[in-house]
C-alpha cells in the first residue's frame, strides 16, 4: 500500500471514530429530550398537582403541594376507601398533612375511618361539629395552607345552615395566578350567600358544586361568577346520579370545559402558578 493510501485510510478511520461518539451524544440529546417532555407531566418540586379520584357521586381529592405535601379533601364512600388507598399509595403517599372533611355525608365522609388508619394524617379540619352542627369549627377567612406560594382559604359556610350540603366546607386555592375553587355540596343558600362577594369565586378551575345536581338553572350566576376554565363533576351516571343537562349546559355556555369522573376516571391537573394543566389520562382516554 503506497503512503498515499496510507495517508488516507487513517484519515478515515480517525473520521469513523471521532463520528461515532458524536452520534451516540447526539442519540443521548433526543432521549434525554423525550424525557423532559414526558416529564413535565410529573409532579415535581414546585409545581402543584390536583387529583380528583372517582369514586361515583363523591368527592375525595388529593393537593400535592409544591413543597411536596399532600393534602385530602374529602375521602370518598366506605366501599370505595380500598380503591381510594391504593391510588394513593401509588401517588407516593405515605402521610397526610392536612385532612380536610367539608361535610359528614357518606359520599365524602365515609373512607375517612379506613384513610387514618392507613396513612399518617397530621391535621382534620372539618366545617362543623357533627354534634352540635350549629357550631362551625373554622371560620369563613381562615387560611388552611399558607406556605411555599399556595394558600387554600375557606371562603364558607358563612353561617349556620339546616341543610347539610349548604353547611359544608367550601374553600378557594391561590397559587401565584392560578386559583381553585372547591364548593362541595353548597346549594341553594350558601350559594346565594357567597355570591355576595363574587370576586372571591373567580377561579381558572371549579370543583362544580353537589355533583352537578341542580334543579333548572338555579346555579347559573354562581357559574358565570367562577369564570372557570375547567369544570369537575364528580358524578356516577350508572348508578342513577348524573349531573343535570342544564348545569352542564350553562357551564359550556360560560365558556368551561366540563370534564366528568364517570366517564374519564381519575382526572389530573398540574400547575406552575402561571397556567393549569389538564392531565389526559383517565379511563376513556
Amino acid at each position: 500500500m503506497s503512503i498515499g493510501n496510507r495517508y488516507l485510510c487513517c484519515c478515515l478511520i480517525v473520521l469513523v471514530f471521532l463520528c461515532q461518539p458524536c452520534c451516540s451524544w447526539a442519540k443521548k440529546i433526543v432521549k434525554s429530550d423525550e424525557i423532559y417532555q414526558t416529564s413535565t407531566d410529573c409532579w415535581a418540586p414546585g409545581l402543584l398537582e390536583i387529583s380528583f379520584f372517582d369514586v361515583g357521586k363523591g368527592d375525595a381529592i388529593l393537593l400535592h403541594l409544591p413543597d411536596n405535601r399532600f393534602v385530602m379533601i374529602d375521602t370518598g364512600y366506605a366501599e370505595t376507601a380500598p380503591d381510594l388507598i391504593k391510588s394513593l399509595k401509588a401517588l407516593g403517599v405515605n402521610k397526610i398533612s392536612l385532612l380536610i372533611l367539608t361535610h359528614h355525608h357518606k359520599d365524602h365522609a365515609g373512607g375517612y375511618p379506613y384513610l387514618i388508619e392507613a396513612f399518617q394524617v397530621d391535621k382534620v379540619i372539618q366545617s362543623y361539629d357533627p354534634r352540635e352542627p350549629a357550631k362551625n369549627l373554622v371560620k369563613p377567612g381562615t387560611k388552611l395552607i399558607n406556605s411555599h406560594g399556595v394558600t387554600l382559604t375557606v371562603l364558607g359556610p358563612l353561617q349556620s345552615y339546616k341543610d347539610e350540603n349548604d353547611a359544608s366546607l367550601v374553600t378557594r386555592l391561590e397559587f401565584g395566578h392560578i386559583a381553585v375553587l372547591f364548593a362541595a355540596d353548597a346549594i341553594e343558600e350558601s350559594i346565594r350567600d357567597l355570591l355576595k362577594n363574587k370576586k372571591t369565586l373567580q377561579a381558572d378551575l371549579l370543583k362544580v358544586p353537589h355533583h352537578g345536581r341542580f334543579k333548572g338553572f338555579s346555579p347559573r350566576d354562581f357559574f358565570l361568577a367562577a369564570k372557570s376554565e375547567y369544570a369537575i363533576i364528580t358524578s356516577d351516571e350508572k348508578a342513577g346520579d348524573p349531573p343535570e343537562g342544564s348545569v352542564i349546559r350553562i357551564l359550556k355556555e360560560s365558556g368551561c370545559r366540563v370534564l366528568l369522573t364517570d366517564e374519564l376516571g381519575n382526572i389530573r391537573f398540574l400547575s406552575d402558578g402561571e397556567t393549569i394543566d389538564y392531565i389526559p389520562g383517565g379511563k376513556n382516554e
